[in-house]
C-alpha cells in the first residue's frame, strides 16, 4: 500500500505531540504560537525512485523543529536542553513510525537560534529523511 506525504508528517507530529513537556504541536504550522515550547513539522523534499509502473519507493525529508521562547538565555537553554534526546530517542525508536514508512534513512539534528513568527526563539532543528511507498 502507498504512503503518503500527509501520513509520514502526521506521525512525526504524533511522536513529538507524545513528548514531556511540548504544550502544543499542531497538525499544521500556524502563523503564530501561543504556547512554548512547541514542535512544527513539515514536508520539505523527495527523491522519486519508480522501479516499473506497479511498484517505486522515495526518500522524502521531514523538517521538524521545537521552539522555546527566547527571553533569558541561560533559563531557556535549560528548558529546550532535554527536547534534543527525548525527541531524537522517540524518532529512533520506532523508525518506521508504525508501519507508516520502510525506515528512517537519515535524522540530521543542530541546535540553534531561530524564529517563528517574529518572535526570537531556542531550540532544536531536524531533518528526518524516511524511506516509503509510493505505488
Amino acid at each position: 500500500m502507498a504512503t503518503t506525504i500527509q501520513q509520514v508528517t502526521d506521525a512525526v507530529v504524533a511522536k513529538l505531540r507524545a513528548l514531556s513537556g511540548i504544550k502544543f504541536a499542531p497538525d499544521e504550522p500556524a502563523e503564530q504560537m501561543t504556547a512554548f515550547p512547541f514542535a512544527v513539522v513539515w514536508w520539505s523534499e523527495g527523491d522519486a525512485n519508480p522501479v516499473d509502473a506497479t511498484w517505486g519507493y522515495t526518500l522524502d525529508t521531514v523538517i521538524a523543529e521545537i521552539h522555546v521562547a527566547r527571553k533569558d538565555l541561560p533559563y531557556d537553554v535549560a528548558a529546550v536542553r532535554g527536547f534534543g534526546d527525548t525527541a531524537r530517542a522517540a524518532l529512533v525508536a520506532d523508525p518506521t513510525l508504525g508501519g507508516v514508512t520502510n525506515s528512517l534513512n537519515r535524522l540530521y539534528m543542530s541546535f540553534r537560534a531561530m524564529e517563528w513568527g517574529g518572535v526570537q526563539t531556542l531550540g532544536y532543528h531536524l531533518e528526518l529523511t524516511y524511506k516509503f511507498t509510493v505505488l
